[in-house]
């Protein structure tokens, strides 16, 4: 059995898009709620990419992770950890 090597494209692409997300926030009227006005929201987010190499998806959520750290909407653990 012969095995066939992807062929990869010179400028690979790489697409990323929102294929959805849900919105869970409790309301006043959820008294049994023990956070109520706390909310949620999940994004399903799609990678793809025309290239057969895992490496990309590590430096996508490396910059992802710094965008989140530095806009203040996730605290920067390593930073906590040496303070």
């Amino acid at each position: 059995m012969e095995y066939h090597l992807p062929i990869r494209p010179e400028k690979p692409r790489e697409f990323i898009w929102i294929e959805g997300y849900t919105i869970e926030n409790k309301t006043a009227f959820e008294s049994f709620a023990e956070d109520v006005g706390k909310g949620k929201m999940i994004l399903n987010l799609a990678f793809v990419s025309e290239d057969y190499s895992p490496q990309k998806y590590d430096l996508f959520m490396k910059k992802f992770l710094e965008f989140l750290i530095t806009e203040g909407y996730m605290p920067d653990f390593e930073m906590e950890d040496k303070q």
